[in-house]
């Protein structure tokens, strides 16, 4: 039963990989908007 543990931790790792992941591309997309909306007023 002791693997479980270990099995937890790389869900746990997965999930925060995961997490990265979907931040990092919504960071991405703020960038891309505030990038096309100072070049629409230039």
């Amino acid at each position: 039963m002791k693997a479980s543990l270990t099995d937890n931790g790389s869900q746990k790792a997965k999930f925060i990989k995961r997490n990265k992941i979907a931040i990092g591309l919504k960071n991405i997309k703020i960038l891309e908007n505030i990038f096309f909306n100072s070049t629409k007023k230039v």
